[in-house]
């Protein structure tokens, strides 16, 4: 059976739904949020930015309010690396920054390091 995935809004994404609603209407909010992000990160490859930066905007909403500071800085970085992965460095480059800062704010700073080289690289 198909359904619509919900961007964690209760608005369609597009494809087969396979956890993001279904975790949602469980109250799973981990579960919501990192298939969220992972869908986002499978928008990259065909060059869907728009929707999947929708999806980690609103990971991150979820990831804040459940307190995943950790979590933020990971699937920002994420996002980089699936886009310096696919040969997209410049669009990569914001993301990569971004989890630098994150990493550093939380007291990370070999994994925001790792992020800015590969951000300038």
């Amino acid at each position: 059976m198909r359904a619509a995935i919900s961007d964690g809004h209760g608005r369609r994404a597009g494809g087969v739904r396979p956890g993001a609603g279904l975790y949602e209407a469980v109250g799973d909010r981990l579960g919501q949020v990192n298939t969220l992000a992972g869908i986002g990160q499978v928008r990259l490859a065909p060059g869907e930015q728009a929707q999947a930066d929708a999806l980690l905007e609103r990971a991150i909403e979820i990831f804040t309010a459940i307190g995943g500071c950790y979590s933020v800085a990971a699937q920002t970085g994420n996002y980089g690396w699936t886009l310096y992965t696919l040969g997209r460095k410049h669009p990569a480059r914001p993301y990569l920054l971004r989890a630098a800062e994150l990493f550093d704010a939380i007291g990370l700073p070999d994994h925001a390091e790792r992020h800015r080289r590969a951000a300038e690289s």
